[in-house]
């Protein structure tokens, strides 16, 4: 039995939703979890966070010289010298039975360090991250042809799925593409929300009225259709409706400049904590996923899906990822093209009142999907 588990991810942790609700039902069983991290703001090296201990990479300022130093120390290519150093250190450290990797860039190494110790390593796959890479429209650069391209993703992808036996993913879709001429144990754990999170849209009173007020909550770049959205909100400016977006990103300050520009009835609120996410989404009437259909969007399960659904119904693009449930549970609506949108957005301020159905239907898959139910099965068949 392994109790003992070193999670490791490119980001920053805090505040990755999956990681926490992942660390948090490992916690529940009885595992011992630490989390390597990137150190981008001069954090302890090791700290605790609500039950788990994190150790993070040595701090270097961004810029020294006008050299980017820290941007390449915490940069989690493949082949970083630096993430393997901590990757090992950190693994010795916290006496890790178990090597836990969450997304692509750094499970090459940790597959390394895993073979040096005799320890197993899991690739926990949110994202198809070459496509992810693909759509982020990054600006030309050598430090992006060198570190963020994604046709040597996909190179490092193709080895990695050859050196590793357990992968999980947030749907079969993405499972199925790598199991294409490869030998892999798939595991899948999609991006429900948690049962806490669940119980904290209960006693929420839900009223529609005027405006009618658009959520979204997640990631800001180019990959996420905000843009579009936006160019939708400039068509119906006239009409009572407002769009309240929730979270950060590459794009934030350039998505602020065309609202304020084009006088569009949007507001930012920046990064959230939890307890002020219950509050944004209980202020909200809808919530709209606007994910273009690309390879991306049509084989990940966004977590805003599941924390819409505690709160309010939801308006998706009809992505394959997620036709499927809507098919299924009549929470919300789904739209193709930006003129079936706004169609929808008019439908509904005609007829309110037919989003209380689609309320308790949005809130009745929350409560049959939660997350711990799912993770905590997969978790055993790994770690028990």
């Amino acid at each position: 039995m392994i109790k003992n588990i070193l999670m490791i991810t490119p980001g920053e942790y805090p505040p990755d939703i999956r990681i926490k609700k992942e660390i948090q039902t490992l916690l529940n069983m009885g595992k011992r979890v630490n989390i390597l991290t990137a150190n981008l703001k001069d954090r302890k090296r090791i700290d605790d966070f609500k039950g788990a201990r994190i150790f993070r990479i040595k701090y270097i300022p961004w810029r020294i010289f006008g050299f980017i130093f820290g941007k390449l120390i915490n940069h989690p290519f493949p082949l970083n010298p630096i993430w393997l150093y901590y990757i090992a250190k950190a693994s010795l450290e916290s006496n890790a039975e178990a090597l836990h990797v969450h997304d692509l860039p750094l499970v090459l190494p940790a597959i390394f360090i895993g073979k040096v110790l005799g320890i197993p390593v899991v690739f926990d796959s949110h994202e198809n991250y070459p496509e992810y890479l693909e759509f982020l429209d990054q600006p030309k650069s050598y430090f992006n042809f060198l570190f963020n391209n994604p046709r040597f993703y996909k190179v490092i992808q193709k080895i990695i799925l050859k050196l590793i036996n357990d992968v999980i993913v947030v749907i079969p879709q993405m499972g199925e593409r790598y199991l294409k001429n490869n030998k892999l144990k798939i595991h899948i754990i999609p991006n429900y929300c948690s049962r806490d999170f669940f119980n904290k849209g209960e006693k929420i009173a839900y009223k529609v009225g005027k405006p009618l007020k658009l959520a979204y909550l997640g990631g800001l770049d180019p990959s996420r259709g905000l843009f579009e959205l936006l160019g939708i909100m400039k068509e119906i400016k006239e009409l009572p409706v407002e769009l309240h977006i929730a979270g950060s990103g590459v794009s934030y300050q350039k998505l602020r400049d065309i609202s304020i520009s084009d006088g569009l009835k949007v507001n930012f609120y920046g990064y959230l904590e939890e307890n002020e996410v219950i509050r944004f989404l209980s202020n909200c009437h809808i919530g709209v996923i606007p994910h273009p259909k690309t390879a991306q969007g049509n084989n990940s399960n966004p977590n805003k899906l599941s924390e819409y659904a505690c709160f309010m119904p939801i308006i998706s693009r009809r992505l394959s990822s997620i036709e499927k449930i809507f098919d299924k549970n009549d929470m919300g609506y789904l739209f193709d093209y930006k003129e079936g949108l706004i169609s929808l957005i008019k439908h509904i301020l005609e007829n309110p009142d037919i989003l209380y159905k689609k309320r308790v239907n949005a809130r009745n898959f929350a409560k049959n999907h939660l997350f711990e139910d799912i993770a905590e099965k997969v978790f055993s068949k790994l770690y028990d």
